[in-house]
């Protein structure tokens, strides 16, 4: 795991452990980041109290929506909004098609610092500074490269 921290001008960077290049992460509110290997709903489902569920609300979404555990559904989604209304944020890379998705609840300087702390470090480890990154608020959706995140865009 990582955790990041301000510093002078808020800006977040790494300060303790190693940066892993995935195609997923989760990022606690504190700021702790949490890659993965497996999809956001495996992450969920294999550590609930982690993410401050129960596996009996988990299940009672999924039988809400009539879909099973897992799924790509309704109740995926119903979860997801939940996390990232409590200031969880959830980052998926795409290799293929050359994007990123960065869904958080809203864009305050502590995301936008850690946005950008985050896409210096995709930057340094090979990513490719010109994919396409969606931020997404419960409210907007901003598109940028992952360079001009890196180079302030946020803040303009």
């Amino acid at each position: 795991m990582i955790n990041f921290t301000e510093l002078i001008r808020y800006k977040l960077i790494l300060t303790e452990g190693s940066f892993e290049l995935a195609e997923a992460y989760w990022i606690k509110p504190s700021g702790k980041m949490l890659p993965t290997r497996m999809t956001h709903i495996d992450m969920i489902l294999r550590d609930p109290e982690l993410f401050g569920f129960t596996f009996e609300y988990i299940k009672k979404i999924h039988d809400d929506f009539g879909e099973r555990l897992g799924q790509e559904g309704k109740a995926r989604a119903q979860l997801i909004r939940e996390l990232i209304s409590k200031g969880w944020m959830r980052i998926r890379h795409y290799p293929r098609q050359g994007r990123w998705t960065i869904n958080l609840n809203k864009l305050t300087r502590k995301t936008k610092d850690f946005i950008q702390g985050f896409s210096e470090l995709v930057i340094s480890h090979k990513g490719d500074k010109y994919d396409n990154v969606t931020v997404d608020t419960l409210k907007s959706s901003k598109n940028h490269t992952m360079l001009e995140l890196s180079n302030d865009a946020l803040y303009k």
